[in-house]
């Protein structure tokens, strides 16, 4: 029949492609049914308002998330900032505890400060040679405790104060504790003496600048702040009285010297 549509035949014209109008997005629907004035239809149609209630809710949640995250963000960044201020607090706190303490132990810590003689007696008294030890706190504060004294003391030849003589006597001595001395300090120390016995032969030798005393040794205790501290001691009896062992070696020409113009006589200095 003439104008009848093959099975092929697409829809008429007057005929609204139904199943692609329904497949569009809803914004794509929109712009259609204004363009093509079905404007009414597509205001009844239930999925309209389905579909633009689901598009403010998704807009409304979208803008909430944002604004939590700029929140969570900024909330981050505050954290952050407030450790990092804590970590440098802290640090500046650990700092200063350091620095009072290092004050604390510059200014009061138990401080042992040593007087060492060593006399030697004529030949007319021959046990009036000792080494006496002197010891006192000057650190005004914290008692030392315990203080110990241990080393030797030796007969040694000249100039070479380094060669001992015979055997030497053992020092070792404690003192339970040494309190700071009061303000202003009198001269105030704890003694002990060591009696040394000297032949008559070496007097002569010891005038002669041919052999000497020495006391070596150490006196270590604690400061107060559990800190052991140890101070080394070094003495030599020569003319008369007590000399460092440090420096002895550039007195010891002139204290050849001394004795030659004093007895007319040349010592060779070895």
């Amino acid at each position: 029949m003439v104008g009848d549509p093959g099975p092929n035949a697409g829809p008429a014209n007057n005929q609204t492609n139904q199943p692609t109008y329904k497949k569009q997005s809803f914004l794509a629907r929109s712009k259609n049914a204004l363009l093509s004035h079905r404007a009414k239809e597509f205001v009844k149609d239930p999925r309209t308002w389905l579909e633009l209630a689901a598009l403010i809710v998704l807009g409304v949640y979208t803008w909430y998330a944002g604004l939590q995250s700029s929140t969570m963000t900024n909330t981050l960044v505050e954290i952050r900032k407030q450790t990092s201020f804590a970590e440098v607090t802290a640090t500046q706190a650990q700092q200063q505890t350091e620095l009072t303490r290092r004050q604390l132990i510059a200014t009061q810590p138990a401080v042992i400060d040593a007087m060492i003689d060593i006399h030697i007696g004529d030949i007319s008294k021959q046990n009036g040679s000792e080494v006496d030890f002197q010891l006192r706190n000057i650190g005004y504060v914290f008692t030392a405790t315990p203080v110990h004294v241990q080393g030797s003391i030796s007969r040694v030849r000249l100039p070479d104060h380094h060669v001992v003589v015979g055997t030497p006597l053992p020092v070792n001595f404690y003192f339970s504790a040494i309190r700071p001395i009061p303000y202003p300090a009198p001269d105030e120390r704890e003694r002990r003496n060591y009696l040394i016995d000297v032949l008559p032969p070496e007097f002569g030798a010891i005038a002669r600048l041919k052999r000497t005393v020495k006391a070596q040794g150490t006196i270590s205790y604690d400061n107060g702040y559990k800190e052991m501290k140890v101070l080394p001691f070094c003495k030599l009896y020569a003319e008369g009285g007590t000399w460092e062992c440090d420096g002895f070696d550039v007195e010891f020409p002139m204290m050849l010297r001394r004795l030659n113009a004093a007895t007319g006589h040349q010592t060779p200095a070895k």
